[in-house]
């Protein structure tokens, strides 16, 4: 494996990574809406 193969794998990781993140984040988010919705305003 050369050095350019390294780099790629690597920024797809982090790529993936980053994506992985934000889906969660949204995710998260878009519950704490429906929490928001569902119970009133109220936070567990």
């Amino acid at each position: 494996m050369d050095a350019c193969h390294a780099v790629l794998i690597a920024a797809m990781r982090g790529i993936q990574v980053a994506i992985m993140k934000a889906m969660t984040n949204i995710i998260l988010e878009v519950g704490c809406s429906y929490d928001d919705i569902f119970n009133g305003g109220k936070h567990i």
